[in-house]
C-alpha cells in the first residue's frame, strides 16, 4: 500500500488563504463610515443617538467607543466586542440592520454609510 505524503504547511496556508478571501474582499466593499438612520422599539421609531459605526477595510471597527473585529459571511456583518452582540444584515444602499431585543422589547436600528464625494466641491 504507498504511503501518503503528510499535507505541508504550503497547502494548509493556501486552504486558509482560499476560505478568508471572500471575507476580506467582503470586508474592504462595506468599509466605510456608517451613521445611524433609524431607530424602532417595539416597531415605533424612535430618537437615534448612537455614534457613528465605523468599520475599516482591516476588518476592525469602532462602535461605542469600543474597537473589536468584525467579519462579512454572505449578507451578515458579525461584530465581536459590542454589547449588541448580533448579527447585522447588509441591505441595499450601504446599510446594515441589527435587530435585537433589550429589556424584553424589540429593537432595531439601521446605520446607513456615509457618502463624501470630494470631487464634485471646489474650495475656490
Amino acid at each position: 500500500m504507498p504511503r501518503r505524503a503528510p499535507l505541508g504547511l504550503g497547502t494548509l496556508s493556501l486552504g486558509l488563504f482560499l476560505i478568508f478571501i471572500p471575507s476580506a474582499r467582503a470586508q474592504s466593499r462595506i468599509a466605510g463610515s456608517y451613521h445611524c438612520s433609524h431607530a424602532r422599539i417595539e416597531g415605533k421609531s424612535t430618537k437615534c443617538s448612537s455614534p457613528p459605526l465605523i468599520l475599516n477595510e482591516d476588518g476592525s471597527y469602532q462602535l461605542l467607543g469600543k474597537e473589536g473585529r468584525y467579519a462579512v459571511k454572505g449578507q451578515w456583518v458579525y461584530l465581536d466586542q459590542t454589547s449588541l452582540q448580533r448579527k447585522g444584515q447588509l441591505q441595499p444602499g450601504y446599510r446594515i440592520a441589527f435587530q435585537y431585543r433589550e429589556n424584553g422589547k424589540r429593537c432595531e436600528i439601521i446605520f446607513e454609510r456615509h457618502r463624501v464625494d470630494l470631487g464634485k466641491t471646489s474650495l475656490s
